[in-house]
């Protein structure tokens, strides 16, 4: 049965409660038949969240919508969805279950980041729970790249369900007896060469692995469409030789994880797992060492402050670990060598640097005034040297 009816210019919201049965169903059938007339090219929702049953003529109801016209069923319960699920419904409609709730009064705090914090729910799940304003768009969007980079071979950390704790919303994860490779490098500096031996072994096999790219998207689009909001901040030219470094790299169809740092990497014993795959996508590995050169020489070079909050590490831990990293990665001592690659993988670094304002929109204007003066002095001029460079991949 139809509650209320919510219109406005994209979609056309019909808010479902009580039962959809045998007594029920024919005047739904009616209601259904007056806002296809007013749906006018918009999108139809059904919003089940006060929906409590559905019989098989419901189901038959809203099968004859789909023939109709296209349609997505949201906040679904628990239980309505296990009917959907029972009989393949979600095959053929878009269902989103709604999240549950969960409540972290008196849970560990086993990590915090810039979108969240990781609590221990029980000895077998922990919950991430980002904070407000992350829309719940982006965490489902991150579990399901998570997934996809599980079944493609990756080591992640499984993820279980979606949930609501207050205003806020998370993902719960299984249990892991881990740490991050932060905290191993950092404790144990003993055992570095140990460590970076994993670490480049861990970043070879993502470079190494196909992407799902039906379910991922390509970290070359991602990286234009940054380009593209900052013509406030760079002239048409700026921006054309940005586009020419990123597009001189081969395309590739390869995973990238798009955050690779030691915070982002769980050793459960000495078996690596990756979490945080908010931004995995696919592409060539240059993409992904524009982002880890940038977290781990350019950001130690400019505020050894922002190295630790970010990953843990002091600047001096990290640099160790970068020379470690490219020695592993390239299979090469040869420092002559490895200096060629770290001075070339720098100038995407700053690359990546200058799209900073783009990535996060909230970057406060002296930082954004200070990222466009270092990447106009340290980038803009070398670009043509750079992009006409040969790889080292």
């Amino acid at each position: 049965m139809v509650k209320e009816t919510i219109s406005t210019e994209k979609s056309l919201k019909l808010m479902l409660e009580g039962s959809l049965d045998t007594l029920t169903s024919p005047k739904f059938e009616e209601e259904l038949s007056v806002a296809l007339q007013d749906l006018a090219g918009r999108q139809l929702i059904l919003d089940a969240t006060e929906l409590e049953y559905v019989s098989s003529i419901g189901l038959r109801v809203l099968f004859k919508l789909r023939q109709k016209t296209d349609y997505k069923i949201i906040n679904v319960s628990p239980e309505v969805y296990d009917i959907f699920d029972t009989v393949g419904f979600d095959t053929v409609i878009r269902i989103d279950k709604a999240p549950r709730h969960i409540d972290i009064t008196g849970c560990e705090v086993i990590g915090r980041g810039v979108n969240g914090t990781v609590y221990r729910l029980n000895q077998d799940q922990t919950a991430k729970v980002y904070n407000e304003k992350i829309p719940l768009v982006m965490i489902k969007q991150e579990r399901k790249y998570a997934q996809a980079a599980f079944l493609s071979g990756l080591p992640t950390a499984i993820s279980y369900d979606t949930v609501k704790c207050g205003n806020e919303f998370g993902i719960v994860f299984e249990m892991l007896n881990a740490c991050t490779f932060a905290e191993k490098f950092h404790d144990h500096p003993e055992n570095l060469e140990k460590y970076a031996l994993i670490y480049a072994n861990v970043l070879k096999h993502i470079h190494s692995t196909q992407a799902d790219t039906k379910i991922l998207p390509s970290a070359a689009e991602k990286y234009n469409g940054w380009v593209d909001k900052l013509d406030y901040l760079y002239t048409e030219e700026e921006r054309a030789l940005m586009r020419k470094m990123l597009n001189a790299l081969p395309n590739r169809t390869t995973t990238i994880h798009g955050d690779f740092h030691p915070k982002n990497i769980m050793l459960e014993g000495e078996d690596p797992l990756l979490i945080d795959m908010a931004d995995v996508s696919y592409g060539h590995p240059l993409f992904d060492f524009a982002c880890t050169t940038l977290t781990h020489r350019l950001y130690p070079k400019l505020s050894s402050e922002t190295t630790f909050f970010f990953m843990g590490v002091t600047a001096q831990e990290i640099t160790k670990l970068w020379w470690l990293l490219l020695e592993h990665y390239f299979e090469t001592s040869d420092r002559a060598k490895l200096e060629e690659i770290d001075d070339y993988l720098m100038k995407y670094a700053i690359l990546r640097y200058a799209l900073q304002p783009a990535v996060l929109p909230q970057t406060p204007d002296d930082m954004v005034k200070a990222t466009v003066e270092y990447v106009r002095k340290n980038l803009f001029p070398y670009i043509n040297d750079i992009a006409d460079k040969v790889l080292f991949f």
